[in-house]
């Protein structure tokens, strides 16, 4: 991820991007909170957004349709059934369980906070053993599809001849991104014997519920991708302001050694 930003703000710097805008449309971490710091630090506000959600909806709409293609993965043929033999009670555990995480994910601004608190709880629960059910099939099912439709969403309002530019760009590099992942998560996924597929999953730099998703639905372990996704969004938005100020003067100092010479 590391290595995918510092090529991205190259790129984007030498099309004329602004140095904060460069750096906070490359930045993979949450769509919101990037455009937030980067229009806070000078940057263009509607590029950023662009860019990342550009970065979501390829992701998310190429991965899993790539990974059905090239292997022959199956998608889990029961869960339909899978929820059907837990009692009521139970039910009302998980659901109480995503109302409160839904309220501590907002109290500490979590990233992805309606995502990650009811999560949080539900890993709680499950791993105290208080319960062992599953939402039912026809609920995750409805997620998915309020979700493709809130991606989907994103693009109302944009203007795509004045910024037919900055989507092409953004096509570009995402798709330079995905090629990157797939080509790093096999050669780590072979050298650490873990599955490739998981690991692309859990390294390509998508939203944090779409890439979990994405791994329910291609049957893959959902709580390794997540806790990845959710460290990566986590450490950037904590350390982005002070990696940027870093960048800034390292430009700063590149520019000035230019002049002398």
């Amino acid at each position: 991820l590391l290595i995918i930003s510092i090529v991205i703000i190259y790129i984007l710097k030498k099309v004329g991007y602004n140095s904060a805008t460069s750096f906070f449309s490359a930045l993979p971490a949450g769509l919101t909170e990037s455009t937030i710091i980067g229009s806070a630090h000078g940057g263009q506000t509607l590029t950023i957004a662009l860019t990342h959600t550009v970065r979501v909806v390829m992701i998310a709409f190429t991965i899993p349709f790539t990974v059905m293609l090239l292997t022959d993965i199956q998608k889990p043929e029961n869960i339909i059934l899978s929820s059907n033999h837990f009692k009521i009670y139970e039910y009302i555990i998980l659901i109480t369980g995503g109302i409160l995480g839904l309220w501590l994910g907002k109290v500490m601004k979590l990233p992805a906070g309606a995502f990650v608190g009811p999560l949080f709880i539900s890993a709680l629960i499950h791993i105290a053993s208080v319960t062992e059910a599953e939402p039912p099939y026809y609920i995750l099912a409805t997620a998915q599809i309020i979700l493709g439709t809130k991606i989907g969403s994103r693009f109302s309002g944009i203007d795509f001849v004045k910024t037919k530019k900055a989507f092409l760009i953004a096509i570009l590099i995402t798709f330079g991104s995905i090629l990157f992942s797939f080509t790093t998560a096999y050669i780590f996924g072979n050298l650490f014997k873990i599955d490739p597929i998981l690991l692309l999953l859990a390294i390509t730099p998508g939203g944090v519920t779409e890439m979990s998703l994405i791994a329910l639905a291609l049957n893959q372990d959902v709580a390794f991708v997540t806790t990845h996704h959710i460290v990566r969004i986590s450490i950037l938005l904590l350390v982005a302001p002070l990696i940027y100020s870093f960048f800034i003067k390292f430009l700063k100092k590149d520019v000035t050694r230019k002049s002398l010479e």
